[in-house]
C-alpha cells in the first residue's frame, strides 16, 4: 500500500522536496479542466510535474471534466494527451467524473452520457498508448456510472471515511480532503493505493514508458598469442583440422599460434662453452 496526495493548482506552489521528506510517495496532478484549450490548463501543471521527477515521486494525472457531450469528450481526451507529450506518468491517467459545482445537472448531462463520456475518454486514451481511469465518489460510481463496462479501467474512488465501503474494485481510495503536508499550505486531499502502478504501467510499456535496451554482452578480452599457444599444448584446442578451425573462428592467426607451439615443442639446443686453452 502507498500513501499519496493529489494536487492542483488550488494548492498553490509547492515544496516537493519537503512533501517526500513527510513520507508522500505518489502524487495525482491535475492537468487541466474541460475542452482543449491552453487557458484551461492547470497553471501548476508543469511546475508540478518537474518537481515530481527532481524529487523521485511517481505520479499520475487527471482532469476535471465539463464534457456535455462526446464531442467534448473527445477535446478533453485531446487535452490530455498535448499535455503529456514530455512527461511518462507512472500512475493512471484519470478522468474526473463529478458535479461539484452543478455544471453537469444545469446542462442536463445524463447519467447514461456521462457513463459514455468516460468510456469516450478511457478508450481513446488506452489507444493513445496510455493507462486510463475514472475518479468519481462512492454515489456517482454506485448510483449514476454504475456500468460494468467502466470495470474494464482502474478506478479512483473518493468516499472521505474511516474505510472505504464501496463494494466494486478500485486500486486508489481517496479518503480526506483535510490532509495536512509538509511543503502544503493548504489542506491536501489524501489517498491510498493498493496496486503497484509503476510495475504495471513499466511491465506493460504503458504511458510512454519503453524498457531499455539490453546491454550487448561485453566483448572477450583476447587472449595473447604466447597465452593460446600454450592452451593448445594442453590440448584446450583440439588437434588438427579441429584446431585450425577453432582458431580461426576466435580471430586467431593459426600460422602463428603453430609455429609458437613447434618452437616451444622443439628440444632446446645446447650452448656450447668455449675450450679452455
Amino acid at each position: 500500500m502507498f500513501k499519496g496526495i493529489d494536487v492542483s493548482a488550488h494548492q498553490g506552489k509547492i515544496d516537493w522536496g519537503k512533501v517526500k521528506a513527510d513520507g508522500i510517495q505518489f502524487a495525482i496532478i491535475r492537468c487541466g479542466y474541460g475542452s482543449d484549450m491552453p487557458d484551461q490548463d492547470d497553471k501548476q501543471f508543469t511546475r508540478n510535474v518537474s518537481e515530481c521527477e527532481k524529487h523521485g515521486i511517481p505520479y499520475g494525472v487527471y482532469l476535471y471534466s465539463y464534457a456535455t457531450n462526446l464531442t467534448e469528450a473527445e477535446s478533453e481526451v485531446q487535452h490530455v494527451l498535448r499535455l503529456l507529450k514530455r512527461y511518462v506518468p507512472m500512475y493512471p491517467v484519470y478522468i474526473d467524473m463529478e458535479d461539484a459545482d452543478g455544471y453537469k445537472r444545469k446542462h442536463n448531462v445524463s447519467d447514461a452520457m456521462c457513463v459514455d463520456i468516460c468510456l469516450r475518454f478511457c478508450e481513446e486514451m488506452t489507444k493513445a498508448g496510455y493507462y486510463a481511469g475514472v475518479y468519481a465518489n462512492k454515489d456517482w460510481l454506485v448510483n449514476k456510472i454504475n456500468d460494468l463496462r467502466l470495470s474494464a479501467y482502474p478506478i479512483w474512488l473518493a468516499q472521505w471515511n474511516s474505510k472505504p465501503t464501496y463494494d466494486g474494485k478500485f486500486g486508489i481510495w481517496q479518503f480526506t480532503s483535510s490532509g495536512n503536508v509538509d511543503g502544503i499550505g493548504t489542506r491536501v486531499d489524501m489517498n491510498l493505493c493498493y496496486e503497484d502502478y509503476p510495475a504495471i504501467i513499466k511491465g506493460k510499456e504503458l504511458n510512454g514508458y519503453k524498457k531499455p535496451a539490453p546491454k550487448p554482452a561485453p566483448k572477450p578480452t583476447k587472449k595473447s598469442n604466447d597465452a593460446i599457444a600454450e592452451e593448445v599444448i594442453a590440448g584446450k584446442w583440439g588437434n588438427g583440422a579441429e584446431r585450425k578451425k577453432k582458431l580461426k573462428a576466435a580471430g586467431y592467426d593459426y600460422d602463428a599460434i603453430q609455429q609458437l607451439v613447434n618452437q616451444k615443442l622443439s628440444p632446446k639446443k645446447e650452448t656450447s662453452k668455449p675450450k679452455k686453452e
